[in-house]
């Protein structure tokens, strides 16, 4: 069966765009010997690499034989096998990956509609290819900050004070009967284990435990038993081993960490009670509206996930 030229353009644009994207990443630094001109963690890369992605998948197709629907998904081809590509080559993990994705194939799509507009001049449409590298040039001269936020989650729970204290202060084991894998785990991020005080009262260090050798020190600033326990959180990104967590979200490596954690136990004076979980972080990506993003929702079901296993443990 032989191929139309909408359909011979189509799979030109894939491989093409599949090969762009390659080149881009290689041409960022994960320890290849390639000089590092584009940086991952950048606008250049994450919003407009796609865009040029996008744009070179729907260059050889003839504009008026395609929709807007088609420029717009069809991108999603090469971004999907360029990111298979990445973790085959162990670029980058799937947490990277899925939290790239939808903003990747938004704007690969964005790419494919401009493409099929054929408004650009074709002899200087390769200059596109330089587009990522000259955006990461000029933000790279902009000083965009730290961002801190907080994320706070709460549960009610069918116990006293004393019940649910007593399982705040310090976690025992925790197994996969009491903690289903929620998404957050099917991505990569590890799961807790255990927490254990030194010592009962400020300036007791609480050493929290997760899975593949993640570990948080936790120095408690606040000690109100039955009421409130805080601390401050401190991860050595040395000590954390490569295979815990993915490079550019490793915690207390320079785009993310945690700096503290509360306990608040709210008594409602009828046998229950509101714990609240509230934790405080750093951000310090070029886009932090967006790493934002999915650093609440992430942060958000951990806290969840740990509210729930304090729960079912405080009215035994």
């Amino acid at each position: 069966m032989e191929l139309t030229a909408k359909q011979k353009g189509c799979m030109v644009g894939a491989l093409v765009g599949l090969l762009v994207g390659v080149i881009l990443r290689a041409f960022s630094g994960h320890g290849n010997g390639l000089p590092n001109y584009l940086t991952i963690m950048s606008i250049g890369f994450t919003f407009v690499s796609p865009l040029v992605i996008g744009y070179f998948s729907i260059y050889f197709v003839e504009p008026r034989s395609i929709s807007k629907v088609e420029a717009f998904f069809w991108p999603f081809v090469p971004i999907l096998f360029g990111c298979l590509v990445t973790f085959i080559l162990k670029w980058e993990g799937w947490i990277c990956i899925l939290m790239f994705l939808p903003i990747g194939c938004i704007f690969a799509g964005l790419g494919g509609l401009v493409a099929r507009m054929n408004k650009i001049n074709r002899k200087a449409t390769f200059a596109i290819l330089l587009l990522p590298f000259a955006v990461n040039f000029g933000e790279n001269q902009i000083s965009f900050g730290e961002k801190n936020q907080v994320v706070q989650s709460s549960i009610v729970i069918h116990a006293t004070p004393q019940q649910v204290w007593r399982e705040i202060k310090s976690v025992r084991t925790i197994t996969h009967e009491e903690l289903k894998d929620s998404w957050v785990h099917w991505m990569g991020f590890p799961r807790p284990l255990d927490a254990e005080i030194s010592y009962e009262g400020l300036g007791g260090i609480r050493t929290a435990r997760f899975e593949r050798g993640l570990v948080f020190v936790e120095t408690v600033d606040s000690w109100q038993p039955n009421e409130t326990l805080s601390f401050t959180i401190k991860a050595d990104p040395n000590s954390i081993p490569p295979e815990a967590l993915d490079e550019h979200v490793t915690i207390g490596g320079p785009y993310f960490d945690v700096l503290r954690g509360t306990y608040q136990i709210e008594d409602r004076g009828d046998g229950s009670v509101v714990l609240h979980l509230e934790s405080k972080f750093r951000l310090s990506t070029h886009f932090n509206f967006y790493s934002g993003m999915w650093t609440d929702l992430v942060m958000n079901q951990i806290q969840n996930d740990i509210l729930g296993v304090i729960a079912k443990r405080a009215v035994l």
